[in-house]
């Protein structure tokens, strides 16, 4: 396993990387902000969610996990302090994923030109 990790981070692009865990952050807490800024209506009459909102919660849960796994742990929501680093996190995780994406489209097609061709 270790050296798995190693040879993933010999060959990752480490600025592409920052640059889109930089930006999936940024859009996360953007979503968010957008998110929280529709309220909810607790006096009648009671206005359902359209289906916009619902989708962009399910995208936002699905994209800053370790937010909302912070918030199942601590049983409330954390403190803001831990917001930014949270969402970071997330990006960096997210940013890795298209990155291993990335490494398996160009080893996949380097790999059929390195192999003989059979006779």
């Amino acid at each position: 396993m270790k050296s798995i990790t190693n040879r993933l981070w010999q060959r990752a692009n480490a600025k592409r990387v920052v640059v889109i865990g930089a930006v999936v952050a940024i859009g996360a807490f953007y979503l968010l902000l957008f998110l929280g800024s529709l309220g909810d209506s607790d006096l009648p009459p009671y206005d359902p969610p359209f289906p916009g909102e619902r989708a962009g919660w399910t995208i936002l849960a699905v994209v800053a996990w370790p937010l909302i796994l912070a918030a199942r742990i601590m049983g409330r929501d954390p403190p803001f302090v831990l917001w930014l680093p949270l969402l970071f996190l997330a990006g960096l995780f997210w940013a890795l994923l298209v990155e291993v994406c990335i490494m398996k489209i160009h080893a996949r097609k380097a790999y059929p030109a390195s192999l003989p061709r059979r006779q």
